[in-house]
Parts: C-alpha cells; structure tokens; sequence
C-alpha cells in the first residue's frame, strides 16, 4: 500500500488486492469479514497531535520496521518497510521534524539503540523512588529494548519470580 506522511498526519492507502499474512493467497476485498475482524477498511488515517512515541524494530531479523504509540489507541501501529533501514530512518527523522504537528512525541533522536538505553538512567531512578511499578518498569525496559507485542518474534518477556 501506500504511506502518506503529512504534517497533520499519517495515512495509509491499501493498493491491488489483500493478502492473507497466514496462507498468502489473495484473501479477496470482502467488506464484511472485514468488519467481523475488525478491520476499518483499506484506508485509515492517524492524526499526528495524538502521537506519544516512536521506536524503531526488528522485522524478520532486520532493523526495517517503525513503532508508533498514540495516546487514544490501545494498539500501536506497527509499519515494516521492506526497502531497508534508509526507508525507515527518513520517515523518522521526518516525522520529528519541525514539519510535523506533534506536541505529545517524547521519543530519541535516533533510533540507534545507544540513545535509546540513555533514558534508562532516568527510568531507573524513577523505579528506585517507587514512582513507577515494577511491570511498568520492565514494560519500559522491553520496549527500549525492542520488544513489542505487534511481533511473535519480539514478543516482551518477564523474569519470573519465585
């Protein structure tokens, strides 16, 4: 499909026929299986003001995919770029620009995981003053670490307690 970033927001356009992700035959364009799973339809749209965080992800074993987290979604929106990491490094450092309307995006400058791990120190120190839980505190250490329950492969994982 197609991506649109603009500077309100993001919107995506599903081009030629839908694919079953599981079988990957053409799953046809019936609208009313759609609405039973749930989903709203071959275009959809995010408004940027409500954008939390972004983190960069693994797909498949390569560094291609995007994270967004927006306030009033329960679900974040997981995106892959299958042209490479070039793809998905331009389309964050756009969405951090100036361009882009997004007052509540609290995310690094860079996607390398070495600027991400700067903000554990601060996280951290949150937990240590018993201002944050402990779920919360590994939930955050997961996701700086790239976990994400968008992806089985990725899926955060929990010491256990005994």
């Amino acid at each position: 499909g197609d991506l649109l970033l603009t500077s309100h927001g993001l919107y995506f356009r599903q081009t030629g026929e839908e694919v079953d992700i599981m079988t990957k035959e053409s799953a046809g364009n019936n609208h009313g299986d759609d609405e039973k799973r749930g989903v709203l339809g071959s275009n959809q749209e995010w408004r940027l003001f409500r954008l939390h965080e972004v983190h960069g992800r693994r797909f498949m074993l390569r560094s291609t995919a995007i994270e967004l987290f927006f306030v009033d979604l329960s679900a974040p929106l997981f995106i892959n770029f299958h042209s490479g990491v070039t793809l998905r490094d331009n389309f964050y450092s756009k969405v951090r620009s100036s361009r882009c309307v997004a007052p509540l995006l609290r995310s690094p400058k860079s996607l390398a995981p070495r600027t991400v791990f700067h903000r554990s120190s601060y996280l951290t120190e949150m937990w240590r003053q018993r201002r944050l839980s402990n779920f919360e505190y590994i939930m955050q250490l997961n996701r700086m670490a790239g976990r994400t329950y968008s992806d089985i492969g990725q899926y955060p994982i929990f010491p256990w307690i005994l």
